[in-house]
């Protein structure tokens, strides 16, 4: 029966995934994905804690990459003000 509730929460952690980094992606924010990301990773929290630590610790390492591959133009703004 625990094997059952781990494919589940294996299906809804990519779904997670693609969901906040669509709302980290967005330059206007949409309240409806955040809301639905919220949704999301709040039903993962329920399912099991470990599943959360996978999911932030993910994003963390996406939202480190992110902001190395953007850092010439993060150095680009800050040198324009």
């Amino acid at each position: 029966m625990g094997e059952i509730y781990f494919t589940y929460r294996m299906v809804i952690l990519p779904i997670a995934f693609v969901l906040v980094m669509e709302s980290l992606k967005i330059e206007k924010r949409d309240l409806k994905i955040l809301i639905l990301s919220g949704v999301v990773l709040s039903g993962l929290f329920l399912t099991h804690y470990r599943i959360i630590i996978v999911a932030f610790s993910y994003l963390m390492v996406y939202v480190l990459y992110e902001l190395y591959s953007n850092r010439k133009d993060l150095q680009k703004k800050r040198r324009s003000y």
